[in-house]
């Protein structure tokens, strides 16, 4: 069930990177940009930092030997 709750989140954002409901033109800008690019930057960047998140604290290590925290160097 948690497998699918990431994918689903995932799916959703990544979906919703996309500037679907920008289609009239508009002279609107913020930091010199069309508002579409900007708002497909800040959901991209919103995108990434998830996608951070879910490998950072729920990929699971499919080996079974206890990590060696020592430096091999």
């Amino acid at each position: 069930m948690k497998r699918l709750l990431v994918y689903a989140t995932l799916f959703v954002l990544l979906a919703g990177t996309v500037p679907w409901f920008f289609l009239a033109e508009s002279e609107l800008s913020v930091a010199g940009l069309p508002l579409w690019a900007f708002y497909s930057l800040a959901a991209s960047l919103i995108f990434s930092f998830v996608v951070c998140f879910c490998l950072e604290r729920l990929w699971d290590l499919s080996d079974d030997s206890p990590e060696d925290t020592t430096d091999a160097r």
